[in-house]
């Protein structure tokens, strides 16, 4: 059902997902370094069960850390199962490390829906240049 899905417990999970979300640093869900900032902006961190088709965790954010996508969900689906708290996200993110989150969920089912940009790639609208025009903006003439 909607509040749980057998062994899982699909509410605490959303509880966890709820501390994730905001402007925080992530540093702990991420498998390698090298960014200059592990801050990044979790816009929403949703979970859900679909009959027929499991669990569905919708991340939606400003960016996003090598795996971190993948140890969120590691993260939550222990929480889900009942081997960490809801509340124990709080204390992944202040440690800055790795080791306290969660294993790296398999990429099988991993799916990247869509990205968004402030503004379409050739700069604004109406721009003089003929390629800043967007897809939207081609006119097909059918009288001939």
């Amino acid at each position: 059902g909607e509040g749980g899905c057998g062994t899982v417990d699909v509410e605490a999970m959303r509880r966890a997902g709820a501390l994730l979300e905001g402007r925080r640093d992530f540093a702990s869900f991420q498998s390698k370094g090298g960014r200059s900032t592990t801050v990044r902006t979790l816009h929403r961190c949703d979970v859900r069960w679909c009959e027929g088709e499991g669990l569905a965790i919708t991340l939606e954010g400003d960016g996003f850390l090598y795996n971190m996508a993948r140890i969120v969900a590691g993260t939550l689906l222990q929480v889900g199962v009942g081997c960490r708290s809801a509340s124990s996200v709080e204390q992944v993110l202040a440690a800055a490390d790795r080791v306290a989150a969660g294993p790296t969920a398999p990429a099988a089912g991993l799916c990247l829906e869509h990205v968004e940009y402030e503004r379409p790639w050739g700069g604004e609208r109406g721009a003089s240049r003929g390629e800043a025009a967007g897809q939207d903006d081609v006119v097909v003439d059918e009288a001939s």
